[in-house]
């Protein structure tokens, strides 16, 4: 199993190491999303610096789209669960910026 791909020979895997490859991808998405969203990082230096990338966010949407405030609550619930709890507070106060009566700013268009 690859360091850089966790899923490299995903079909040769025992059901626990199944397991660990997801977990695996799943930190990856939400820390790659996290830096990105906290301005540590770029998506342009991610794709640079890795064989590819996986967020857990669309970073082609406006952070309070449904979409997007789904993604940043469950990463929110991610790094409690890490017990990573500036991570949760920094989510928060970007969740809060876009908050107005209890609404988000901006709602998706239903199609």
């Amino acid at each position: 199993m690859s360091e850089l791909n966790p899923l490299d020979e995903y079909n040769g895997l025992t059901e626990a190491q199944r397991l660990q490859a997801e977990y695996l991808l799943l930190d990856k998405a939400f820390r790659n999303s996290f830096n990105i969203i906290v301005g540590k990082t770029t998506l342009k230096f991610i794709l640079k610096e890795d064989d590819g990338v996986i967020l857990a966010h669309d970073p082609e949407s406006p952070l309070d789209t449904d979409k997007n405030w789904d993604s940043m609550q469950n990463m929110m619930d991610y790094f409690i669960e890490e017990e990573e709890y500036e991570k949760c507070a920094k989510i928060r106060d970007i969740m809060n910026l876009f908050v107005k009566d209890g609404n988000t700013k901006y709602k998706e268009e239903s199609s």
